[in-house]
């Protein structure tokens, strides 16, 4: 087949950038969002959501998100 001919057919596993954003069930002014690659099709929500999570837990142990600073909440 000619790249022509196989231009309409989609690679099931080409990976396609995402975005998640995690917030805080009791603070939801408090997010974090992150990019990640996932496959562009066949990809659920649920499957989304564990890739998402895995990214970011993989984002905490390579220290590529850090903590800025710790400081007391006010109350």
């Amino acid at each position: 087949m000619t790249q022509y001919e196989t231009d309409w057919v989609k690679d099931p596993w080409k990976q396609v950038w995402w975005r998640a954003t995690f917030v805080d069930a009791a603070t939801p002014d408090m997010q974090i969002t992150i990019e990640f690659l996932a496959p562009e099709e066949r990809t659920t929500d649920t499957q989304l959501q564990t890739l998402a999570i895995r990214k970011l837990e993989q984002m905490i142990y390579n220290k590529t998100i850090k903590i800025k600073d710790i400081e007391p909440v006010e109350t």
